[in-house]
């Protein structure tokens, strides 16, 4: 991050601020220790205010686009974070990851014993990309059975879920990372 101009302002102030402390204080420590006390002063000073400065610059600033989308075509892997989307033009067809809706998928580097693996459910909007017709959610799960759903005539199917579950905290929902196979049904 970079500081502006009245930061810099503010850090010569605080810095006159803590020499003027220090020609007060008149202690055996100070006068001492005064490089020593003076450095450390001011590289406090400017951490602080590089972590103020860098904080509030950081909050402000655009988030990453969510609304990312990616091409993909039928038969091959896709991959989506959440607030992405992918548009298969052939197929006339866009999945947009929406949510996880939950993951109670069992920690793996965690030091319990789980009674069964768990799962991750996930919410899709699925519709085309033309607009001719109202997105539809579909809800998937990693859980045979439930991974696979028919919208306007394409299959999408849940491949994989990441990151894996290590520990018990959540997983933040900006580092999911879904697998998406798209195609069409196949006809017996």
């Amino acid at each position: 991050c970079l500081l502006s101009a009245s930061s810099v302002n503010d850090l010569r102030t605080l810095k006159e601020d803590l020499m003027n402390v220090e020609k007060v204080a008149g202690s055996a420590f100070a006068r001492h220790s005064r490089p020593y006390f003076g450095m450390m002063s001011l590289v406090a000073a400017v951490a602080i205010f590089l972590a103020i400065g860098c904080r509030s610059s950081d909050s402000s600033a655009p988030a990453a686009d969510p609304g990312l989308v990616v091409v993909g075509s039928q038969g091959t892997e896709i991959t989506l974070r959440v607030g992405a989307a992918a548009e298969l033009p052939a197929a006339n067809l866009r999945v947009g990851f929406s949510s996880v809706l939950s993951d109670s998928r069992c920690p793996t580097k965690a030091l319990i014993q789980c009674v069964w693996a768990g799962s991750v459910i996930v919410a899709l909007d699925v519709g085309p990309i033309n607009g001719e017709r109202p997105t539809q959610l579909v809800k998937l799960e990693t859980v045979a059975g439930r991974d696979t759903a028919t919208v306007q005539g394409h299959l999408i199917r849940l491949a994989i879920v990441l990151p894996e579950r290590e520990r018990l905290e959540p997983i933040p929902t900006d580092a999911y990372r879904i697998v998406l196979m798209v195609d069409r049904p196949r006809r017996l």
